[in-house]
């Protein structure tokens, strides 16, 4: 077993807001909305940001898949975020899915900060845990990763080796024994890297999955399916360079997809 991973900086700050003590979040602007008929406030920091351009306008980002998730949910599981950016999937995951926890992982600091404010907006910090914040997932651990990302897409953010002090880390150590009903991840070309790093998690609570698949590692991803007993329920193209594939145990029904 791995030492337990060190809290980090935003993690500390979602500990004090559960705690009830106040944290100092940043400026921004506040989009309240009723998407699907539920409340939900946005926080807003780059209007001209992809993701947060559909918050300003009261809307989630991805709604496609978002259902295609809901479909796939138990209410009351544990929603595994990975790559959360600024909190799209995790506020729509508690919300509307009904999910008990939201694990979140996101290593830009630009993107974590208004996630954080996110959470806060929505009396969220006890559903949410942070401890995968600032740490990037990989199949091994690692250190001195930087992200690069455009100022209009945090989404299409990456790590880069060398270019910086984040640390990776795998989606098991980050886990530990929590059990996980969904994992969903948007890394950016490195989704195999991350399935990689979270083999004990899928063998021990064998959750379902939302893999946003880069054209160019399909192949690995069938093969990988295939060998890890999981059959591909769905998928939604809405890159073009890229889809995202939903994934079940061989073993499990799910008729309702």
């Amino acid at each position: 077993m791995h030492d337990p991973l060190p809290i980090l900086e935003p993690a500390e700050k979602l500990l004090r807001l559960r705690r009830g003590r106040p944290v100092r979040l940043g400026s921004y602007q506040i989009s309240h909305a009723m998407p699907q008929g539920k409340p939900v406030l946005f926080a807003i920091q780059n209007p001209d940001d992809e993701i947060q351009g559909y918050h300003m306008a009261g809307q989630f980002y991805e709604q496609e898949e978002l259902e295609i998730m809901r479909r796939l949910f138990r209410p009351g599981g544990t929603f595994f975020d990975i790559g959360s950016n600024v909190g799209n999937h995790m506020l729509y995951a508690a919300l509307h899915m009904q999910a008990a926890k939201v694990l979140v992982v996101e290593p830009n600091p630009k993107a974590y900060g208004v996630l954080l404010a996110n959470i806060a907006l929505n009396r969220l910090a006890q559903v949410v845990d942070g401890r995968g914040l600032g740490y990037g997932m990989g199949a091994s651990d690692g250190s001195g990763f930087g992200v690069r990302a455009g100022k209009a897409n945090l989404g299409g953010g990456h790590l880069v080796a060398g270019d910086g002090d984040i640390i990776v880390t795998t989606g098991d150590r980050l886990a530990g024994e929590i059990r996980v009903d969904f994992i969903k991840i948007d890394v950016e070309g490195m989704e195999m890297d991350v399935l990689s790093g979270l083999t004990r998690t899928i063998a021990r609570t064998r959750p379902t999955l939302c893999v946003e698949v880069n054209d160019e590692n399909r192949g690995a991803m069938d093969i990988w399916a295939e060998a890890h007993s999981y059959r591909q329920v769905t998928e939604y193209r809405r890159y073009r360079k890229s889809e995202n594939v939903f994934l079940c145990p061989a073993e499990q029904d799910n008729a309702g997809a």
